[in-house]
């Protein structure tokens, strides 16, 4: 059940895993107020570990987070980003439209309550969205074609290259909704040919607003990887008239590093002492993608909970 504001009894909370080779539950502890750690076994580099967690009401009820299903996570000793994207600033995407209305542009959305989003992914204020205009009543959804926001070439090379970003779809509205979709992209050849990477719609949670993160391996789409790599997205308006609006934000090409030997000795002194932890919690307060220990483009507890298990596990 989802926990909401429910008061928790003490020492109830216990982490759930699956690294492949091994499962279980262990209890998690406070190691300063409101963080909660917990040490699960080591697992190798790259494989997918999925886990959740559960604690005790006053109620004597139990409740999950996921409520269902579980969260994963890849298990690795670190990140390299290639490219980050916040939408702050205009990193040399290119827009196309054969569409009459709706075409891309970066801003902080203006909220119009019109199946377009009332803020970005990220929290840091700008992300790419549909005609993000209050004008004509904020009739700027996209109409009559398509709209194509495409990156500049980035290099995938990096051994295990992911491809990652936040997404905004909305088509359930108008005169003919779920009928249209949002179609990602992408191409190893600089923009010569392109690959389906996802269709979200026509129908569907997904295609009614709200945030999506998604991550994809780049060698699952091409097996060798290259630095012609290029995204983009297209949002298309076809046949009758609806609402369709599109957002972007939070792009990242990013290689999970399996080189370190030690994860945790953030400053390779060979040691691990306060000055990793210090070092962590900068980076961490900078918003540091070297601190976003998931790649989920996110700095939360996620992070400082992959850090201290690693922290714990100690140097060979």
């Amino acid at each position: 059940k989802d926990s909401g504001s429910i008061q928790v009894q003490p020492g109830t909370g216990m982490l759930h895993y699956d690294t492949g080779t091994s499962s279980g539950s262990v209890a998690m502890s406070e190691s300063s107020p409101g963080v909660y750690v917990a040490t699960i076994p080591a697992s190798s580099c790259l494989s997918t570990i999925s886990y959740s967690f559960t604690v005790m009401g006053t109620d004597n009820v139990t409740y999950a987070d996921p409520e269902t299903g579980s969260y994963t996570a890849v298990s690795a000793d670190g990140i390299t980003i290639a490219f980050a994207d916040d939408c702050e600033a205009d990193l040399g995407w290119t827009t196309s439209a054969t569409a009459t209305d709706g075409q891309w542009n970066r801003g902080v959305p203006v909220d119009c309550g019109r199946g377009d989003p009332s803020a970005d992914y990220d929290g840091s204020g700008q992300c790419y969205l549909t005609d993000n205009s209050s004008a004509n009543q904020c009739n700027s959804d996209v109409d009559n074609g398509s709209v194509t926001l495409t990156s500049p070439t980035l290099d995938a090379t990096a051994p295990e290259a992911h491809i990652a970003y936040a997404r905004w779809y909305s088509n359930s509205a108008g005169a003919d909704p779920n009928n249209d979709v949002f179609v990602v992209e992408v191409s190893n050849d600089n923009g010569a040919t392109w690959t389906n990477l996802e269709t979200v719609g026509p129908g569907g949670a997904e295609a009614n607003g709200g945030w999506y993160y998604r991550t994809f391996r780049i060698a699952d789409v091409f097996p060798t990887p290259s630095n012609q790599f290029r995204i983009r997205f297209i949002a298309s308006d076809d046949g009758a008239g609806s609402v369709v609006e599109a957002a972007v934000d939070a792009i990242q090409v990013f290689a999970y590093d399996c080189s370190s030997a030690c994860a945790a000795d953030r400053n390779g002194d060979g040691q691990l002492d306060f000055f990793d932890v210090q070092d962590f919690l900068n980076d961490f307060a900078l918003q540091d993608a070297s601190a976003d220990l998931n790649a989920d483009n996110l700095w939360d507890f996620f992070d400082v909970q992959a850090f201290l298990n690693l922290f714990s596990a100690g140097c060979p």
